[in-house]
């Protein structure tokens, strides 16, 4: 069995998205996670194994959630935020007018 496949049946990813409460409220949640498992499964089996089985793996995981809600460069927030923003903004500049 591959790591990723170990991983994604243990849940890992999905766990770790659930405690991070700058995240509770994003409704790309789910999307995040199989980014994730994307970015997971292009890895090298080597890698993600040794990550795996030193105890380094949740870290790893936790710095790519990191890395896609904060960065403004990231594939998530070009996906998923950056488009949410817009919307948002355009929602509010709506709401304004109706006013």
């Amino acid at each position: 069995m591959r790591t990723v496949e170990k991983i994604a049946k243990e849940k890992i990813v999905e766990k770790l998205l659930e405690k991070h409460s700058d995240f509770k409220n994003n409704p790309y949640i789910e999307d995040l996670g199989q980014d994730i498992y994307i970015q997971l499964s292009l890895m090298s089996e080597e890698s993600l194994n040794q990550l795996y089985n030193n105890g380094e793996l949740e870290f790893f995981i936790k710095k790519i959630i990191k890395n896609n809600l904060y960065s403004t460069t990231s594939q998530f927030f070009y996906k998923y935020n950056r488009f949410r923003k817009i919307t948002d903004e355009i929602n509010y500049t709506n709401e304004e007018d109706e006013d």
